[in-house]
């Protein structure tokens, strides 16, 4: 049995965040090179704070993976580094849960895990936040926020 099987789910199937969070930390680590870390982490677009509705045609960065237990539990260890979003300047939407048949209405063996970041707060005031920052992870952020501003324009002024 895997640990994801193992975890306390709602009535609906979800993992609460702190327990889903708790779990994806505690996945073994891959080796998974420094730089290539920062690529991944900069490569993240945060959903900025003014955004509704659908994210699909947008640039904001999202992973869905679905299946097995067990194959949810190995490919979520390729995504540790997303929890570097979890911070004061961004958090880490993260949505674990026990996948329902629609015909039936009974939870099937199979789990979903999406993850996306969101910025907190008004973005020009996080960005000014995480650049003058005490710690490893706000560098790796503020690059990230940086790109995403670059790049998208999607982070507002």
């Amino acid at each position: 049995m895997s640990q994801l099987e193992e975890l306390e789910t709602t009535d609906s199937g979800s993992v609460r965040k702190k327990d889903a969070l708790s779990w994806l930390e505690s996945l073994e680590n891959p080796e998974i090179p420094e730089a290539l870390e920062d690529q991944l982490i900069q490569s993240v677009t945060p959903k900025p704070q003014s955004h509704s509705g659908s994210a699909f045609p947008t640039p904001i960065s999202q992973v869905r993976v679905t299946g097995r237990p067990e194959f949810v539990e190995q490919v979520a260890k390729l995504f540790q580094w997303f929890n570097v979003f979890e911070s004061s300047a961004t958090r880490l939407q993260i949505n674990l849960q026990q996948i329902e048949d629609r015909e039936t209405e009974e939870f099937t063996e199979n789990y979903a895990l999406y993850l996306s970041s969101a910025v907190r707060g008004k973005e020009k005031v996080v960005q000014q936040v995480v650049m003058g920052g005490n710690s490893e992870e706000d560098e790796r952020l503020s690059k990230a926020l940086e790109k995403a501003q670059e790049e998208t324009g999607l982070v507002e002024q």
